[in-house]
C-alpha cells in the first residue's frame, strides 16, 4: 500500500512519535500502538519493529510459547536483537517461565526459566536496562556473563525464601564487572542480608566503584553497615537515593551515610517497613507507642543541592530538624513527610501534647516564611493539632509563597495511629 502524505514523514520523525506514545501510554496500549503502526506501511514498518522490540518484557508473559517466541525472534534476527534497549521485567519474566514449565511438567522438554533469559540477553547486544533474578551463583552467573558491556541501568532481585548472601552478589558483581563500567542506576529487591559486610575492613563485602547516579534499595531486610556496602565509592556521583527497609539508622550511622552519600544528591527518599523498635509519637490528648522509625537529627546534615525529601511512616520531624533542614538543603522544593509523626522538642509534660505544639506553632510559621525560599510542595504528614483554623497562619505564610501545603489524617483507625482531628485536618 502506497503512504499517503500524512504518513511520508522520515524515519527520525516516526521515532520521535512512537517515543511519545511509549512515555504517555499504559504498556499494553503502547506495544499494541507500535504492532499497529508495523501494519501501517512498509515505511513505518522498521520504526514501528524498533519501539516494538525496545522493551519486549514491558508486557508481562503468559505462556512458554509466548517466551520462546520472543527469543526465536531475537535470535534468529540480528536487528531485532539490536533493537531491544530494556529487559527491565527480565526477573520476573525468567521466574514467570520456570514455574509455567514446572506446572505443566515440561522441564525437560525445554529451557528453563534462567537459561532463558541468560540466551535472551546474549541475543540484545545493544541492552542498556536489565533485570536479573539471582536464585543462585550458577544461574545469575550465566546471565552475568552474557550482559551486553553497554548497561546503564540494572535490577537485582533476591526471592524471599532463598536470600542471596554478601558473597555470593560480590562474585556475580565480579563476573559482570566489564559489563558494569557505565551503569548508573541501580536498585535492589527483596534482600534478606543479616550479617554485617562493611564497617570493618577484614570483612568480604560487596563495595561499588560505579559511577552509579541512582541507588534504590527496596524491600530489604539489611541492618546499618550493609547499606554502606551500596554506597557508590565515589558519592560525588550520587544524585538519587531510595530506601524501602526495616533499617535502623543511629545517630552515628546517619553521619557517616550522609556524608557517604556527597553533596551531589538531589532526591532522598526513605520509607520504614516493620521498624524493629517503638517510636513515642505525638497525639492531641496522650502519649501513644506506634510502630515507626525515629530518625536522629544527625540523619538532616547537610546536604546542599537536595531538591526533594520524602520520608514514609516514620517519627520523623521537630522543629530543631526543620531548622537543620532549612540550614543545610537551601534548594529543596519538595519535602513529603507521608504517613509521619510530628516530635516535639523537650515538650513540657504538664500540658497535653496539642498544647505544647501549639506553643511551638509560632516558631515553625517563622521558620517557614523566613527559611525554605525554593519550597514549591509540603505535606506535614500528621500532627497533633485540635483545630484546623489554628493553622490558618501557616496555610497563609504557604499561599503567599506559593507552596501548595497539605497534611494528613487517620482516614480509619488502625493500630499503627490513631487520633481523634482527622476531620478538622482536611479544613486546611
Amino acid at each position: 500500500m502506497e503512504a499517503t502524505p500524512a504518513l511520508d514523514i522520515s524515519e527520525e520523525a516516526q521515532d520521535l512519535i512512537l517515543d511519545f506514545v511509549r512515555g504517555d501510554s499504559p504498556a499494553a496500549e503502547a506495544q499494541a500502538t507500535f504492532h499497529a503502526f508495523c501494519l501501517v506501511s512498509r515505511k513505518w514498518l522498521s520504526s514501528g519493529r524498533r519501539a516494538l522490540y525496545y522493551d519486549p518484557l514491558a508486557v508481562r508473559i503468559t505462556s512458554c510459547k509466548v517466551a520462546e517466541s520472543l527469543l526465536r525472534s531475537v535470535e534468529g534476527n540480528a536487528v531485532l536483537g539490536a533493537s531491544v534497549r530494556s529487559l527491565g521485567g527480565l526477573a520476573g519474566a525468567s521466574k514467570a517461565v520456570h514455574k509455567m514449565r514446572n506446572e505443566a511438567n515440561k522441564v525437560e522438554q525445554g529451557r528453563s526459566g534462567w537459561k532463558w533469559a541468560a540466551q535472551l540477553v546474549a541475543a540484545c547486544r545493544n541492552l542498556r536496562s536489565v533485570g536479573v533474578h539471582l536464585v543462585n551463583s550458577k544461574q545469575a552467573l550465566a546471565v552475568a556473563e552474557r550482559l551486553s558491556p553497554r548497561i546503564t541501568s540494572l535490577t537485582l532481585q533476591s526471592p524471599r525464601d532463598m536470600p542471596f548472601s554478601a558473597g555470593d552478589l560480590s562474585h556475580w558483581l565480579d563476573a559482570a564487572k566489564g559489563s558494569l563500567d557505565e551503569v548508573v542506576q541501580l536498585s535492589v529487591l527483596n534482600f534478606h542480608w543479616p550479617r554485617r559486610v562493611a564497617n570493618s575492613e577484614e570483612e568480604d563485602g560487596p563495595r561499588f566503584s560505579l559511577p552509579i547516579q541512582s541507588l534504590t534499595l527496596d524491600d530489604c531486610t539489611l541492618d546499618a553497615s550493609s547499606l554502606f556496602a551500596f554506597v557508590p565509592s565515589t558519592p560525588s556521583h550520587l544524585r538519587h537515593l531510595s530506601l524501602r527497609t526495616r533499617l535502623a539508622l543511629s545517630p552515628a550511622d546517619s553521619v557517616i551515610l550522609i556524608s557517604a552519600l556527597g553533596p551531589s544528591l538531589e532526591s532522598l527518599s526513605f520509607t520504614s517497613l516493620w521498624a524493629d523498635r517503638r517510636s513515642r509519637v505525638i497525639l492531641p490528648d496522650e502519649y501513644a507507642e506506634l510502630d515507626g522509625h525515629c530518625l536522629p537529627l544527625s540523619f538532616f546534615s547537610p546536604l546542599p543541592n537536595l531538591k526533594k525529601l520524602e520520608l514514609g511512616y516514620t517519627t520523623a520531624m521537630s522543629l530543631l530538624k526543620f531548622e537543620a533542614l532549612a540550614l543545610g538543603s537551601p534548594k529543596l522544593e519538595t519535602l513529603n513527610l507521608h504517613r509521619s509523626a510530628y516530635q516535639l522538642d523537650n515538650p513540657p509534660f504538664t500540658l497535653t501534647p496539642a498544647a505544647a505544639f501549639i506553643l511551638a506553632k509560632p516558631k515553625l510559621e517563622t521558620l517557614f516564611s523566613e527559611q525554605f525560599d525554593a519550597l514549591k510542595t509540603l505535606n506535614l504528614g500528621l500532627l497533633p493539632l485540635v483545630k484546623g483554623a489554628r493553622w490558618q497562619g501557616l496555610k497563609e505564610i504557604m499561599e503567599r509563597k506559593g507552596v501548595k501545603l497539605s497534611m494528613e489524617g487517620c482516614r480509619d483507625p488502625t493500630s499503627w495511629y490513631r487520633c481523634e482531628q482527622c476531620s478538622d485536618l482536611h479544613e486546611l
